[in-house]
């Protein structure tokens, strides 16, 4: 019995470090045979982990699919903490482009921009709007020579991007002024003008936090 908990005790620690150190992603579906052999244990307590975050709301079980992870709730304050913290990562990553006088060629984003733009509408798309903001992210800090930060942007983003919900709603309407400020914010970047980048930025994220504050929808 006290061994059947140490190995229940061991594999939920297990489980929900990786969950939280985003090497597990939200969606993400988990096996229980797949992590009994990676814990190199049997299935009971690896089940009896999986029910416990369950209760938690960490995860979801599914029958016959294994366990799903689920999406951390995000609520307006926490919409505004990670808004103003992507705010401040993004201005310094800029500002550090500005000082070593980073020459911005990227016109990958010409092309990436057009797509997303098409994406706006779309409800039934392989790839949605949101999933593909992130990807125009990533070209975006091209540049970014802290693989930490341009991580933490990213993990940031994931967190404010919400599949279904007031936020998700909000975020879905304001799409297209999303695109607007992108387009500003890259024209900005390509001509070396980093000051104005940054300025976008904060415009762009004080409008969605205005928005998510005010619920427009």
């Amino acid at each position: 019995m006290v061994r059947n908990k140490r190995l229940e005790n061991k594999a939920y620690n297990y489980i929900e470090q990786k969950i939280k150190a985003k090497e597990w992603r939200p969606k993400e579906h988990l096996k229980e045979m797949e992590l009994a052999q990676e814990l190199n244990m049997s299935r009971t307590p690896i089940r009896n982990a999986l029910k416990r975050l369950e209760q938690e709301r960490v995860i979801r079980i599914e029958p016959y699919k294994g366990a799903v992870i689920l999406e951390p709730k995000v609520d307006k304050e926490a919409f505004q903490e990670r808004t103003q913290f992507l705010e401040l990562i993004i201005t310094y990553h800029f500002q550090k482009l500005e000082l070593r006088e980073q020459n911005y060629q990227n016109d990958e984003l010409d092309v990436m921009l057009e797509k997303l733009e098409q994406l706006i509408t779309k409800k039934d798309a392989e790839q949605t709007f949101e999933d593909y903001e992130i990807d125009v992210w990533l070209v975006i800090l091209k540049y970014c020579e802290n693989n930490y930060m341009r991580n933490s942007i990213v993990t940031a983003l994931r967190e404010i991007f919400p599949s279904r919900g007031h936020i998700h709603n909000i975020l879905v309407s304001s799409r297209q002024e999303k695109v607007s400020h992108y387009q500003k914010m890259i024209d900005f970047l390509k001509a070396g003008n980093y000051p104005y980048a940054r300025r976008e930025v904060r415009i762009l994220i004080n409008k969605l936090n205005m928005n998510v504050l005010q619920g427009v929808s």
